[in-house]
């Protein structure tokens, strides 16, 4: 649970500011806000933006549908649905759920190089959980929005691109057991090539056999593929902070520089001297 101030169920809030004020492009902008829907606004049919607005859902229920291939997703307290740039879609809120968003509208090129180079997903509706610390992080957001210069948001832009990721990464650690939840924490903050699966599984008093075997049903991918997804995310988060090959390299246990490059290269499609090369265009 979470605690929502009630005021914010009885106002709409936003804020818009321009990024850079004299590129002359309409989609330089950033903007931010809480809804609280009611009526009429609970049905919107054959709505996209030119943007990405992504939203955190605190309160209320509702369905997301794609217009062109008729897939729906449920959406519940804890989710955050993406508006994802040109995609027409439609949206359905329960009158009575008493909902309420807390949205960022991004430009759309900033996320198709997020996407682009395996930061962030494509997927319209993902859950990441009621979080006091996500919530008053967007709180946050929006009222930096509202108290920031006109001139120039290019920080808020930054920031806007951290809760993103931010949201992203909580989304990966929602769990379906609590042993793997304990295998899955472990493994997100211990990296090193040279780890051993089982003597991994002998320390958490887990049965390796059994949790092999449930793995994959469960998350999708094998325990090497989810260990060596881990490895190069975290990875990226290293690149993006100024490490070099040779750093990271040394840090997750690879023989060298040249090994972690190729599997980088090969888990991703770039070289690591092209996704911070990409990374940085969009910091610009």
């Amino acid at each position: 649970m979470i605690h929502i101030n009630q005021k914010y169920f009885k106002t709409i809030y936003y804020a818009k500011k321009i990024i850079h004020e004299k590129s002359g492009d309409e989609n330089s902008f950033i903007s931010s806000g809480i809804m609280n829907k009611k009526g009429s606004d609970c049905r919107i049919y054959n709505f996209s933006l030119p943007c990405l607005s992504f939203l955190y859902i605190a309160s209320g229920r509702g369905k997301y549908i794609d217009a062109r291939t008729k897939e729906c997703y449920p959406i519940t307290p804890g989710c955050v649905l993406q508006r994802l740039p040109h995609v027409v879609h439609h949206t359905i809120i329960e009158e009575e759920s008493n909902w309420l968003e807390i949205y960022i509208n991004l430009n759309s090129e900033i996320f198709d190089t997020l996407v682009k180079i395996g930061l962030v997903t494509t997927k319209p509706v993902f859950y990441v959980g009621l979080s006091q610390i996500i919530f008053d992080k967007m709180i946050r957001f929006v009222n930096q929005v509202k108290d920031f210069p006109d001139y120039d948001a290019t920080e808020l832009v930054a920031q806007a691109q951290e809760i993103l990721l931010y949201l992203n990464n909580a989304s990966k650690k929602q769990k379906v057991s609590s042993d793997m939840e304990r295998l899955c924490e472990y493994l997100q903050t211990h990296h090193q090539v040279s780890a051993n699966l089982k003597d991994i599984c002998e320390n958490l008093y887990i049965s390796y056999e059994a949790i092999r075997k449930k793995f994959k049903s469960a998350m999708g991918l094998s325990i090497s593929d989810y260990i060596l997804n881990q490895r190069i995310s975290h990875s990226k988060q290293m690149l993006i902070s100024g490490k070099s090959n040779k750093e990271i390299a040394n840090e997750l246990g690879y023989c060298d520089e040249y090994a972690f490059s190729n599997q980088f290269k090969k888990n991703t499609g770039i070289s690591p001297k092209n996704f911070v090369n990409m990374f940085g265009k969009i910091q610009q």
